[in-house]
């Protein structure tokens, strides 16, 4: 964003580079869509594999038979792979969108600070994705065990529906990944001026345990092993939060400021 442009070339410049990423993102989103073949897509597999790989095994909790995907209504099957191609499509089309964002709003910025604009658009899709990679590993599958176990439990027989699995498997990635921008918010507010590291150190132990609560509250696992994992997790983030409020404080720019000021 170059301040010599005028309003009308602003705008101009936005449009283009929301056609960069819009176009982008409908590439990505139509090929695990229609390839190798519409009735047999790149997202019609994935999705099979999510669903193979999570549901439980026959003879698990008590189950006489693998759990059954389903759809109940003739479009169902077509918009669950929708879903999965635009969550291919937006994975992979937020590296440009980072980059777009970045080109656009760092002409504004001084040289320093356009470290910190770079840390921001792409350190927030670094650790969204450690956190989906966690949620995919460890906390989403005893979820789903929990889930069917209280289920069949009650005496019921899991026929899960498309629509809602694939529903249930990216809100819970969404729920589980927001949680690892810490370090990411943490910087913000370290810059702003809101916190300092002093201040989060001698916050630690309360800060601990505010993310034990906050990690039991969201995790439906009754033992506590998705509760520890999330919160570990978290704590690192936490310390990893300290060290960025190093380097990010307001404190660092102003002393910087200063010495610049008297040399």
């Amino acid at each position: 964003m170059d301040s010599s442009k005028t309003i009308v070339g602003h705008l101009e410049e936005l449009r283009r580079r929301l056609l960069v990423v819009i176009g982008c993102f409908l590439l990505f989103f139509a090929i695990p869509l229609v390839f190798p073949n519409f009735f047999d897509s790149y997202a019609a597999r994935l999705l099979k594999f999510l669903f193979q790989h999570f549901m439980p095994k026959a003879g698990e909790f008590g189950l006489l038979e693998n759990p059954k995907l389903i759809f109940t209504q003739p479009l169902e099957p077509v918009f669950a792979g929708m879903k999965v191609a635009a969550f291919l499509g937006l994975a992979a089309v937020s590296p440009v969108l980072a980059w777009q964002a970045y080109a656009f709003i760092s002409p504004a910025f001084s040289k320093k600070d356009r470290i910190l604009l770079a840390y921001v658009a792409f350190g927030s899709l670094f650790f969204f994705a450690a956190g989906a990679v966690v949620a995919y590993l460890l906390l989403i599958p005893v979820t789903i065990d929990i889930f069917i176990k209280f289920g069949t439990a009650a005496g019921a027989v899991p026929m899960i529906a498309m629509g809602s699995f694939t529903n249930f498997l990216f809100w819970m990635i969404v729920i589980f990944s927001l949680p690892f921008e810490l370090p990411l918010v943490i910087g913000m507010l370290a810059r702003a001026g809101v916190v300092s590291a002093k201040l989060l150190r001698t916050s630690r132990k309360t800060a601990i345990l505010i993310i034990v609560i906050f990690s039991a509250l969201i995790t439906p696992d009754p033992t506590p092993f998705s509760m520890l994992v999330l919160s570990a997790c978290l704590i690192l983030l936490y310390e990893l939060g300290i060290i960025v409020a190093v380097f990010t404080g307001k404190g660092v720019a102003v002393s910087a400021a200063r010495r610049k000021k008297k040399a």
